[in-house]
Protein backbone atom coordinates (compact mmCIF):
# COMPACT_ATOMS: atom_id res chain seq x y z
CA UNK A 1 0.00 0.00 0.00
CA UNK A 2 1.19 3.45 -1.01
CA UNK A 3 0.24 6.20 0.92
CA UNK A 4 0.88 9.67 0.08
CA UNK A 5 0.65 13.16 2.21
CA UNK A 6 -0.13 16.46 1.12
CA UNK A 7 0.34 19.32 3.92
CA UNK A 8 -2.52 21.92 4.08
CA UNK A 9 -2.74 25.57 5.15
CA UNK A 10 -5.46 27.50 4.21
CA UNK A 11 -6.14 25.11 1.17
CA UNK A 12 -4.41 22.01 -0.27
CA UNK A 13 -1.34 22.81 -1.87
CA UNK A 14 1.06 20.20 -3.87
CA UNK A 15 4.26 21.14 -5.99
CA UNK A 16 4.09 19.48 -9.50
CA UNK A 17 7.68 19.68 -11.60
CA UNK A 18 5.96 19.65 -14.94
CA UNK A 19 7.63 21.11 -17.87
CA UNK A 20 5.87 23.76 -19.50
CA UNK A 21 5.06 23.91 -23.23
CA UNK A 22 5.25 27.11 -24.72
CA UNK A 23 2.19 27.90 -27.03
CA UNK A 24 1.77 30.99 -29.20
CA UNK A 25 -1.91 32.10 -29.96
CA UNK A 26 -2.99 33.83 -32.82
CA UNK A 27 -5.31 36.66 -31.93
CA UNK A 28 -8.31 37.41 -34.39
CA UNK A 29 -8.77 40.73 -35.33
CA UNK A 30 -12.10 42.39 -36.65
CA UNK A 31 -15.29 40.33 -37.11
CA UNK A 32 -15.29 36.77 -35.58
CA UNK A 33 -18.21 34.64 -35.32
CA UNK A 34 -18.74 31.21 -33.28
CA UNK A 35 -22.02 28.68 -33.79
CA UNK A 36 -22.93 26.27 -31.33
CA UNK A 37 -21.43 22.67 -32.09
CA UNK A 38 -17.70 21.36 -31.90
CA UNK A 39 -14.93 22.45 -34.42
CA UNK A 40 -13.39 20.37 -36.56
CA UNK A 41 -10.35 18.57 -35.46
CA UNK A 42 -8.82 17.35 -38.27
CA UNK A 43 -7.75 21.09 -39.65
CA UNK A 44 -4.84 21.14 -41.23
CA UNK A 45 -4.49 24.22 -39.76
CA UNK A 46 -2.89 25.35 -35.96
CA UNK A 47 -4.50 26.97 -33.49
CA UNK A 48 -7.72 29.19 -34.70
CA UNK A 49 -7.58 32.49 -34.94
CA UNK A 50 -11.42 32.96 -33.05
CA UNK A 51 -11.75 30.22 -30.74
CA UNK A 52 -15.26 28.91 -30.68
CA UNK A 53 -16.72 26.32 -28.50
CA UNK A 54 -21.49 25.81 -28.06
CA UNK A 55 -22.68 29.78 -26.83
CA UNK A 56 -18.54 30.79 -26.64
CA UNK A 57 -16.25 32.82 -28.71
CA UNK A 58 -12.99 34.04 -27.67
CA UNK A 59 -11.28 36.15 -30.04
CA UNK A 60 -9.64 40.23 -30.37
CA UNK A 61 -11.09 42.72 -32.47
CA UNK A 62 -14.17 45.56 -32.62
CA UNK A 63 -17.32 43.10 -33.26
CA UNK A 64 -18.28 40.09 -32.14
CA UNK A 65 -21.20 37.34 -33.13
CA UNK A 66 -23.06 34.59 -31.51
CA UNK A 67 -25.14 32.82 -33.55
CA UNK A 68 -27.44 29.35 -33.48
CA UNK A 69 -27.12 29.67 -29.46
CA UNK A 70 -29.88 27.85 -27.22
CA UNK A 71 -30.24 31.19 -25.53
CA UNK A 72 -29.55 34.50 -27.07
CA UNK A 73 -27.63 35.09 -30.55
CA UNK A 74 -25.81 38.39 -29.64
CA UNK A 75 -23.23 40.80 -31.39
CA UNK A 76 -21.41 43.42 -29.55
CA UNK A 77 -19.57 46.08 -30.91
CA UNK A 78 -16.67 47.90 -29.14
CA UNK A 79 -15.58 51.59 -30.26
CA UNK A 80 -11.75 49.96 -29.34
CA UNK A 81 -10.15 47.17 -30.21
CA UNK A 82 -10.78 44.73 -27.16
CA UNK A 83 -9.76 40.93 -26.24
CA UNK A 84 -13.12 39.41 -25.34
CA UNK A 85 -14.44 36.02 -24.61
CA UNK A 86 -18.39 36.14 -25.10
CA UNK A 87 -20.77 33.68 -23.87
CA UNK A 88 -24.62 33.36 -24.10
CA UNK A 89 -26.10 30.73 -21.74
CA UNK A 90 -29.69 30.34 -20.71
CA UNK A 91 -30.77 33.02 -18.89
CA UNK A 92 -27.34 35.19 -18.80
CA UNK A 93 -24.73 36.96 -20.81
CA UNK A 94 -21.40 36.69 -19.96
CA UNK A 95 -18.28 38.93 -20.86
CA UNK A 96 -14.66 38.75 -20.15
CA UNK A 97 -13.07 42.27 -21.93
CA UNK A 98 -9.52 43.48 -21.66
CA UNK A 99 -7.94 46.16 -23.44
CA UNK A 100 -6.20 45.17 -26.97
CA UNK A 101 -4.75 48.60 -27.01
CA UNK A 102 -3.42 51.95 -24.68
CA UNK A 103 -7.23 52.90 -24.59
CA UNK A 104 -8.65 52.47 -20.88
CA UNK A 105 -12.51 53.10 -22.07
CA UNK A 106 -14.84 52.15 -25.12
CA UNK A 107 -18.35 52.11 -25.86
CA UNK A 108 -19.88 48.86 -25.82
CA UNK A 109 -23.19 48.27 -27.92
CA UNK A 110 -24.42 44.66 -27.50
CA UNK A 111 -27.56 43.35 -29.76
CA UNK A 112 -29.60 40.59 -29.33
CA UNK A 113 -31.29 40.72 -25.95
CA UNK A 114 -35.36 40.71 -26.24
CA UNK A 115 -36.47 44.22 -26.78
CA UNK A 116 -38.39 45.98 -24.05
CA UNK A 117 -37.11 44.27 -21.18
CA UNK A 118 -35.09 45.22 -18.08
CA UNK A 119 -31.66 43.67 -17.34
CA UNK A 120 -29.22 43.81 -14.44
CA UNK A 121 -25.43 44.39 -15.58
CA UNK A 122 -22.99 42.85 -12.84
CA UNK A 123 -19.14 44.14 -13.47
CA UNK A 124 -17.08 41.93 -11.07
CA UNK A 125 -19.36 40.46 -8.28
CA UNK A 126 -23.10 40.97 -7.22
CA UNK A 127 -22.68 44.42 -5.50
CA UNK A 128 -24.20 47.56 -7.28
CA UNK A 129 -25.57 45.83 -10.18
CA UNK A 130 -26.76 48.56 -13.10
CA UNK A 131 -30.13 47.60 -14.01
CA UNK A 132 -31.11 49.03 -17.97
CA UNK A 133 -33.80 48.47 -20.38
CA UNK A 134 -33.42 47.45 -23.82
CA UNK A 135 -34.81 49.28 -26.81
CA UNK A 136 -37.27 48.04 -29.86
CA UNK A 137 -34.35 46.36 -31.05
CA UNK A 138 -33.16 44.54 -28.36
CA UNK A 139 -29.99 46.85 -27.98
CA UNK A 140 -27.87 48.38 -25.48
CA UNK A 141 -24.69 51.19 -25.30
CA UNK A 142 -22.88 51.77 -22.08
CA UNK A 143 -19.01 52.98 -21.91
CA UNK A 144 -17.06 49.93 -20.38
CA UNK A 145 -13.70 50.67 -18.41
CA UNK A 146 -10.45 48.57 -19.64
CA UNK A 147 -8.18 49.79 -17.56
CA UNK A 148 -8.13 46.45 -16.36
CA UNK A 149 -9.51 43.05 -17.10
CA UNK A 150 -13.28 42.91 -16.17
CA UNK A 151 -16.01 40.44 -15.76
CA UNK A 152 -19.45 41.59 -16.96
CA UNK A 153 -22.43 39.48 -16.65
CA UNK A 154 -25.95 40.46 -17.51
CA UNK A 155 -29.12 38.46 -16.16
CA UNK A 156 -32.93 39.37 -16.71
CA UNK A 157 -34.17 41.45 -13.95
CA UNK A 158 -36.37 38.99 -11.83
CA UNK A 159 -39.79 39.63 -12.39
CA UNK A 160 -39.34 40.53 -15.91
CA UNK A 161 -39.98 39.17 -19.38
CA UNK A 162 -36.80 37.66 -21.07
CA UNK A 163 -36.36 35.56 -24.39
CA UNK A 164 -39.75 33.97 -25.46
CA UNK A 165 -41.60 35.70 -23.03
CA UNK A 166 -40.55 33.80 -20.22
CA UNK A 167 -40.19 35.26 -16.65
CA UNK A 168 -37.46 35.22 -14.09
CA UNK A 169 -39.06 34.70 -11.03
CA UNK A 170 -37.51 35.25 -7.87
CA UNK A 171 -39.58 33.61 -5.02
CA UNK A 172 -36.88 34.78 -2.41
CA UNK A 173 -37.04 35.58 1.02
CA UNK A 174 -34.22 37.48 1.11
CA UNK A 175 -32.92 40.84 0.11
CA UNK A 176 -31.34 39.36 -3.39
CA UNK A 177 -27.49 38.42 -2.85
CA UNK A 178 -26.12 37.08 0.32
CA UNK A 179 -22.70 38.33 1.11
CA UNK A 180 -20.81 36.42 3.69
CA UNK A 181 -17.64 38.00 4.73
CA UNK A 182 -15.20 37.84 7.99
CA UNK A 183 -17.13 40.59 10.32
CA UNK A 184 -18.62 40.13 13.68
CA UNK A 185 -21.80 38.69 12.01
CA UNK A 186 -20.68 36.84 8.67
CA UNK A 187 -21.96 39.50 6.21
CA UNK A 188 -25.48 38.91 6.17
CA UNK A 189 -24.32 34.59 7.12
CA UNK A 190 -26.88 35.41 10.42
CA UNK A 191 -29.79 35.51 8.08
CA UNK A 192 -29.31 32.13 6.92
CA UNK A 193 -27.70 30.19 9.37
CA UNK A 194 -24.91 30.48 11.88
CA UNK A 195 -21.71 32.04 12.56
CA UNK A 196 -18.54 31.03 13.96
CA UNK A 197 -16.23 34.00 14.23
CA UNK A 198 -13.35 32.23 15.55
CA UNK A 199 -13.17 29.85 12.64
CA UNK A 200 -14.77 32.09 9.53
CA UNK A 201 -17.57 29.44 9.23
CA UNK A 202 -20.89 30.18 8.09
CA UNK A 203 -23.53 27.27 8.58
CA UNK A 204 -26.45 26.86 6.76
CA UNK A 205 -29.58 25.95 8.90
CA UNK A 206 -32.27 26.37 6.32
CA UNK A 207 -32.60 25.90 1.77
CA UNK A 208 -32.60 29.26 0.74
CA UNK A 209 -33.52 30.53 -2.63
CA UNK A 210 -30.93 33.32 -3.24
CA UNK A 211 -27.31 33.13 -4.20
CA UNK A 212 -24.30 33.64 -2.07
CA UNK A 213 -20.96 35.66 -2.63
CA UNK A 214 -18.19 35.08 -0.34
CA UNK A 215 -16.52 38.42 0.32
CA UNK A 216 -13.61 37.64 2.04
CA UNK A 217 -10.63 35.09 1.80
CA UNK A 218 -10.57 31.96 4.40
CA UNK A 219 -14.23 31.79 4.69
CA UNK A 220 -15.56 28.21 4.98
CA UNK A 221 -19.35 27.87 4.10
CA UNK A 222 -20.37 24.64 5.22
CA UNK A 223 -23.97 23.84 3.70
CA UNK A 224 -25.34 21.19 6.10
CA UNK A 225 -26.71 19.38 3.15
CA UNK A 226 -29.22 22.28 2.66
CA UNK A 227 -29.89 23.31 -0.98
CA UNK A 228 -29.72 26.75 -2.86
CA UNK A 229 -31.91 26.75 -5.81
CA UNK A 230 -32.17 29.31 -8.43
CA UNK A 231 -33.79 30.98 -11.38
CA UNK A 232 -32.57 29.36 -13.54
CA UNK A 233 -29.93 32.65 -13.98
CA UNK A 234 -26.77 33.96 -11.67
CA UNK A 235 -23.99 32.06 -9.88
CA UNK A 236 -25.39 29.89 -7.20
CA UNK A 237 -22.31 30.34 -5.06
CA UNK A 238 -19.61 33.17 -6.40
CA UNK A 239 -16.14 33.55 -5.61
CA UNK A 240 -13.75 36.76 -6.64
CA UNK A 241 -10.20 36.96 -6.39
CA UNK A 242 -10.74 35.58 -3.06
CA UNK A 243 -8.02 32.42 -1.76
CA UNK A 244 -8.16 29.73 1.30
CA UNK A 245 -12.11 29.38 1.03
CA UNK A 246 -13.62 26.06 1.63
CA UNK A 247 -17.53 25.14 0.28
CA UNK A 248 -18.31 21.87 1.57
CA UNK A 249 -21.91 19.84 2.03
CA UNK A 250 -23.75 22.20 -0.13
CA UNK A 251 -26.56 21.33 -2.95
CA UNK A 252 -26.68 23.47 -5.59
CA UNK A 253 -29.52 23.86 -8.39
CA UNK A 254 -31.25 26.00 -10.95
CA UNK A 255 -28.29 28.40 -11.86
CA UNK A 256 -26.23 29.68 -14.91
CA UNK A 257 -23.39 28.61 -12.97
CA UNK A 258 -23.83 26.09 -9.56
CA UNK A 259 -20.17 27.82 -7.66
CA UNK A 260 -18.16 30.20 -9.67
CA UNK A 261 -14.16 30.99 -8.70
CA UNK A 262 -13.43 33.65 -10.46
CA UNK A 263 -9.57 34.54 -10.50
CA UNK A 264 -9.60 31.91 -7.20
CA UNK A 265 -6.34 30.23 -5.82
CA UNK A 266 -6.09 27.68 -3.42
CA UNK A 267 -9.70 27.04 -2.47
CA UNK A 268 -11.59 23.77 -1.55
CA UNK A 269 -14.47 22.60 -2.83
CA UNK A 270 -15.72 19.08 -1.30
CA UNK A 271 -18.69 17.16 -0.85
CA UNK A 272 -20.95 19.55 -3.09
CA UNK A 273 -23.52 18.04 -5.22
CA UNK A 274 -24.32 20.61 -8.04
CA UNK A 275 -26.78 19.49 -10.29
CA UNK A 276 -29.66 20.74 -12.59
CA UNK A 277 -27.40 23.94 -13.90
CA UNK A 278 -25.68 25.09 -17.51
CA UNK A 279 -22.32 24.61 -15.75
CA UNK A 280 -21.46 22.83 -12.28
CA UNK A 281 -18.16 23.90 -10.95
CA UNK A 282 -16.60 26.88 -12.70
CA UNK A 283 -13.06 27.88 -12.31
CA UNK A 284 -12.44 30.85 -14.78
CA UNK A 285 -8.81 31.67 -14.29
CA UNK A 286 -7.42 31.25 -10.64
CA UNK A 287 -5.24 28.17 -9.63
CA UNK A 288 -4.68 25.52 -7.13
CA UNK A 289 -7.93 25.01 -6.16
CA UNK A 290 -8.90 21.55 -4.92
CA UNK A 291 -12.02 20.10 -6.03
CA UNK A 292 -13.10 16.66 -4.28
CA UNK A 293 -15.67 14.44 -3.89
CA UNK A 294 -18.77 16.23 -5.69
CA UNK A 295 -21.69 15.31 -7.50
CA UNK A 296 -22.11 17.25 -10.18
CA UNK A 297 -24.61 15.47 -12.39
CA UNK A 298 -27.17 16.93 -15.53
CA UNK A 299 -26.30 19.98 -15.99
CA UNK A 300 -25.33 21.06 -19.39
CA UNK A 301 -21.37 20.57 -18.13
CA UNK A 302 -20.17 19.51 -15.16
CA UNK A 303 -16.86 20.83 -14.08
CA UNK A 304 -15.64 23.41 -16.15
CA UNK A 305 -12.03 24.97 -16.48
CA UNK A 306 -10.85 27.68 -18.41
CA UNK A 307 -8.14 30.38 -18.61
CA UNK A 308 -5.65 27.94 -16.26
CA UNK A 309 -2.46 29.29 -17.46
CA UNK A 310 1.11 30.72 -16.30
CA UNK A 311 3.07 30.47 -13.13
CA UNK A 312 0.34 31.55 -10.83
CA UNK A 313 -3.15 30.18 -12.88
CA UNK A 314 -3.87 26.09 -13.21
CA UNK A 315 -2.34 23.36 -10.88
CA UNK A 316 -6.04 22.67 -10.25
CA UNK A 317 -6.51 19.25 -8.23
CA UNK A 318 -9.68 17.05 -9.28
CA UNK A 319 -9.84 14.23 -7.20
CA UNK A 320 -12.95 11.38 -7.00
CA UNK A 321 -15.56 13.79 -8.50
CA UNK A 322 -18.58 12.41 -10.40
CA UNK A 323 -19.74 14.16 -13.44
CA UNK A 324 -22.39 12.17 -15.43
CA UNK A 325 -25.37 12.65 -17.17
CA UNK A 326 -24.59 15.93 -18.64
CA UNK A 327 -26.17 17.23 -21.70
CA UNK A 328 -22.84 18.29 -22.81
CA UNK A 329 -19.42 16.69 -21.28
CA UNK A 330 -18.65 15.71 -17.72
CA UNK A 331 -15.24 17.44 -17.14
CA UNK A 332 -14.09 20.57 -19.80
CA UNK A 333 -10.68 21.84 -19.52
CA UNK A 334 -11.55 24.43 -22.05
CA UNK A 335 -8.93 27.22 -23.53
CA UNK A 336 -5.28 27.33 -21.82
CA UNK A 337 -5.78 25.56 -19.11
CA UNK A 338 -2.60 24.07 -17.55
CA UNK A 339 -0.60 21.79 -15.19
CA UNK A 340 -4.20 20.24 -13.80
CA UNK A 341 -4.71 16.75 -12.27
CA UNK A 342 -7.53 14.53 -12.38
CA UNK A 343 -7.55 11.72 -10.39
CA UNK A 344 -10.43 9.11 -9.64
CA UNK A 345 -12.89 10.82 -11.64
CA UNK A 346 -15.98 9.43 -13.08
CA UNK A 347 -17.23 11.25 -16.34
CA UNK A 348 -19.71 8.52 -18.04
CA UNK A 349 -23.12 9.12 -19.87
CA UNK A 350 -22.73 12.10 -21.13
CA UNK A 351 -24.29 13.37 -24.04
CA UNK A 352 -21.05 15.05 -25.38
CA UNK A 353 -17.57 13.40 -24.00
CA UNK A 354 -16.53 11.92 -20.55
CA UNK A 355 -13.34 14.26 -19.98
CA UNK A 356 -12.24 17.14 -22.93
CA UNK A 357 -9.34 19.11 -23.22
CA UNK A 358 -9.23 21.56 -25.48
CA UNK A 359 -7.45 24.77 -26.95
CA UNK A 360 -4.16 24.44 -25.39
CA UNK A 361 -4.84 22.60 -22.21
CA UNK A 362 -1.45 21.43 -22.00
CA UNK A 363 0.44 19.59 -19.36
CA UNK A 364 -2.46 18.07 -17.35
CA UNK A 365 -1.89 14.66 -15.87
CA UNK A 366 -5.46 12.01 -15.97
CA UNK A 367 -4.77 9.76 -13.66
CA UNK A 368 -7.51 6.82 -13.01
CA UNK A 369 -10.57 8.28 -14.38
CA UNK A 370 -13.21 6.92 -15.52
CA UNK A 371 -14.80 8.14 -18.67
CA UNK A 372 -17.13 5.50 -20.15
CA UNK A 373 -20.96 5.44 -21.90
CA UNK A 374 -20.36 8.79 -23.17
CA UNK A 375 -20.65 10.10 -27.07
CA UNK A 376 -16.77 10.43 -26.87
CA UNK A 377 -14.93 8.72 -23.97
CA UNK A 378 -11.53 11.21 -23.78
CA UNK A 379 -10.87 14.34 -26.44
CA UNK A 380 -8.03 16.76 -26.92
CA UNK A 381 -8.14 19.29 -29.01
CA UNK A 382 -5.34 21.61 -29.95
CA UNK A 383 -3.49 19.98 -26.07
CA UNK A 384 -0.27 18.85 -26.19
CA UNK A 385 2.30 17.60 -23.60
CA UNK A 386 -0.33 15.87 -21.15
CA UNK A 387 -0.39 12.51 -19.54
CA UNK A 388 -3.04 9.65 -19.69
CA UNK A 389 -2.54 6.99 -17.48
CA UNK A 390 -4.68 4.14 -15.44
CA UNK A 391 -7.91 5.60 -17.15
CA UNK A 392 -10.55 3.25 -17.96
CA UNK A 393 -12.56 3.93 -21.24
CA UNK A 394 -15.55 1.74 -22.02
CA UNK A 395 -18.58 1.54 -24.05
CA UNK A 396 -18.46 5.24 -25.77
CA UNK A 397 -20.68 5.23 -28.78
CA UNK A 398 -18.31 7.13 -31.14
CA UNK A 399 -14.54 7.26 -30.19
CA UNK A 400 -12.86 5.73 -26.92
CA UNK A 401 -10.01 8.48 -27.30
CA UNK A 402 -9.36 11.13 -29.62
CA UNK A 403 -6.86 13.48 -30.41
CA UNK A 404 -7.40 16.11 -32.71
CA UNK A 405 -3.89 18.30 -33.88
CA UNK A 406 -2.43 17.28 -30.28
CA UNK A 407 1.22 15.97 -30.13
CA UNK A 408 3.21 14.79 -27.53
CA UNK A 409 1.02 13.21 -24.85
CA UNK A 410 1.73 9.99 -23.46
CA UNK A 411 -0.75 7.71 -23.65
CA UNK A 412 -0.50 4.47 -21.33
CA UNK A 413 -1.56 1.68 -18.91
CA UNK A 414 -5.21 2.79 -20.34
CA UNK A 415 -8.14 0.34 -20.41
CA UNK A 416 -9.83 0.69 -24.29
CA UNK A 417 -13.07 -1.38 -24.99
CA UNK A 418 -14.77 0.94 -27.26
CA UNK A 419 -16.35 -0.27 -31.04
CA UNK A 420 -13.47 2.66 -32.42
CA UNK A 421 -11.08 2.72 -29.65
CA UNK A 422 -8.66 5.86 -30.96
CA UNK A 423 -8.65 7.88 -33.50
CA UNK A 424 -5.38 10.31 -33.21
CA UNK A 425 -4.01 12.75 -36.30
CA UNK A 426 -0.97 13.90 -34.21
CA UNK A 427 2.57 12.75 -33.16
CA UNK A 428 1.83 11.08 -30.20
CA UNK A 429 3.46 8.66 -27.64
CA UNK A 430 0.69 5.36 -27.03
CA UNK A 431 3.28 3.43 -24.66
CA UNK A 432 6.45 3.56 -22.36
CA UNK A 433 9.87 1.38 -22.64
CA UNK A 434 8.80 -2.04 -20.97
CA UNK A 435 8.70 -1.85 -17.16
CA UNK A 436 8.44 -4.42 -14.22
CA UNK A 437 5.16 -3.00 -12.31
CA UNK A 438 1.66 -4.59 -12.16
CA UNK A 439 -0.42 -3.17 -15.07
CA UNK A 440 -4.10 -2.15 -15.22
CA UNK A 441 -5.25 -5.55 -16.22
CA UNK A 442 -2.93 -7.28 -13.74
CA UNK A 443 -0.19 -8.02 -15.54
CA UNK A 444 3.97 -7.90 -14.53
CA UNK A 445 4.52 -5.39 -17.00
CA UNK A 446 4.15 -1.85 -18.03
CA UNK A 447 4.50 -1.03 -21.62
CA UNK A 448 1.50 -0.27 -23.93
CA UNK A 449 -2.64 0.28 -22.87
CA UNK A 450 -5.50 -2.52 -23.22
CA UNK A 451 -6.95 -2.28 -26.61
CA UNK A 452 -10.49 -4.67 -26.47
CA UNK A 453 -9.49 -5.21 -30.71
CA UNK A 454 -6.16 -5.62 -30.33
CA UNK A 455 -5.90 -9.10 -32.58
CA UNK A 456 -2.00 -9.62 -32.09
CA UNK A 457 -0.86 -12.73 -30.10
CA UNK A 458 1.94 -13.04 -27.02
CA UNK A 459 4.51 -15.07 -28.63
CA UNK A 460 6.91 -15.05 -24.94
CA UNK A 461 3.89 -14.69 -22.64
CA UNK A 462 4.78 -11.50 -20.41
CA UNK A 463 1.62 -9.91 -21.43
CA UNK A 464 2.45 -7.64 -24.29
CA UNK A 465 1.47 -7.80 -27.52
CA UNK A 466 4.34 -9.46 -29.90
CA UNK A 467 2.65 -9.39 -33.20
CA UNK A 468 0.53 -6.79 -35.35
CA UNK A 469 2.38 -3.97 -33.82
CA UNK A 470 2.26 -1.29 -33.89
CA UNK A 471 -1.36 -1.49 -33.02
CA UNK A 472 -3.06 1.57 -34.53
CA UNK A 473 -6.72 1.24 -34.11
CA UNK A 474 -7.33 -0.16 -38.11
CA UNK A 475 -5.94 3.24 -38.70
CA UNK A 476 -7.62 5.52 -36.59
CA UNK A 477 -3.95 6.47 -34.81
CA UNK A 478 -2.36 7.83 -37.93
CA UNK A 479 1.18 8.41 -36.75
CA UNK A 480 2.99 5.27 -35.11
CA UNK A 481 0.75 3.98 -32.69
CA UNK A 482 1.42 1.15 -29.17
CA UNK A 483 4.41 -1.16 -29.99
CA UNK A 484 3.41 -2.95 -26.88
CA UNK A 485 -0.58 -3.76 -26.29
CA UNK A 486 -1.37 -5.16 -22.69
CA UNK A 487 -2.63 -9.06 -23.36
CA UNK A 488 -4.73 -10.35 -20.62
CA UNK A 489 -2.50 -13.72 -19.39
CA UNK A 490 -5.85 -14.75 -17.01
CA UNK A 491 -9.21 -13.98 -17.05
CA UNK A 492 -10.14 -11.21 -15.42
CA UNK A 493 -13.46 -9.53 -14.59
CA UNK A 494 -13.80 -6.40 -16.28
CA UNK A 495 -14.18 -3.19 -13.56
CA UNK A 496 -11.80 -4.96 -10.89
CA UNK A 497 -8.61 -5.12 -12.41
CA UNK A 498 -8.79 -1.87 -14.35
CA UNK A 499 -10.05 1.13 -12.87
CA UNK A 500 -8.75 3.22 -9.85
CA UNK A 501 -10.60 4.28 -6.55
CA UNK A 502 -8.50 7.15 -4.67
CA UNK A 503 -9.87 7.12 -1.05
CA UNK A 504 -9.41 10.56 0.68
CA UNK A 505 -9.54 11.06 4.51
CA UNK A 506 -9.18 13.93 6.89
CA UNK A 507 -9.71 16.71 4.31
CA UNK A 508 -9.98 19.15 7.16
CA UNK A 509 -7.30 18.05 9.14
CA UNK A 510 -3.20 19.21 8.58
CA UNK A 511 -2.81 16.50 6.45
CA UNK A 512 -4.61 14.53 3.77
CA UNK A 513 -4.34 10.55 3.29
CA UNK A 514 -4.56 8.94 -0.76
CA UNK A 515 -4.66 5.76 -0.62
CA UNK A 516 -3.41 4.23 -3.93
CA UNK A 517 -3.62 0.75 -3.13
CA UNK A 518 -1.06 -1.16 -5.09
CA UNK A 519 -0.98 1.02 -8.17
CA UNK A 520 2.06 2.59 -9.08
CA UNK A 521 1.68 6.13 -9.71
Amino acid sequence: MMLYYFQRGHALRIAFRIVVLAFSLLAGVGTVQAETGLPDVHQPTGLPDSLQMPGWLNATGTHFELSNNNYLNIELDSSESVKSTLESVPQMVTMNIESASSATTTKITMRGLAPHTSYRKYEDDYHNPVTFITDSNGSYVYTQDISKPHLVFIQPEPGKVSKNSTIANLADPFPGTIFILDNSTGGNCTLIGTWDNSTKTCTLTMDITSNIQIDSDNITLEGNRHTLTGNNTGTGVYLVSKGGVTIKNLNVKNFSSGILSYYGYENILTNNIVNLNYRGIYLNRGGKNTVIGNIVNSNYDGIYLIYGDGESRGRNILINNTANLNRGSGIVLGYVETNNTLFGNNASNNNNFGIYLAYSSNNNTLLGNNASNNYGGISLNYSSNNILKDNTVISNSNFGIRLGISHDNIIYNNYFNNANNAIDDGNNTWNITKTSGKNIIGGSWLGGNFWSDYAGSDTDEDGLGDTLLPYNSTGGIRNGGDYLPLIQVTTQKEGIIHGTTFNVTNINGDYNFMDFGNRRI
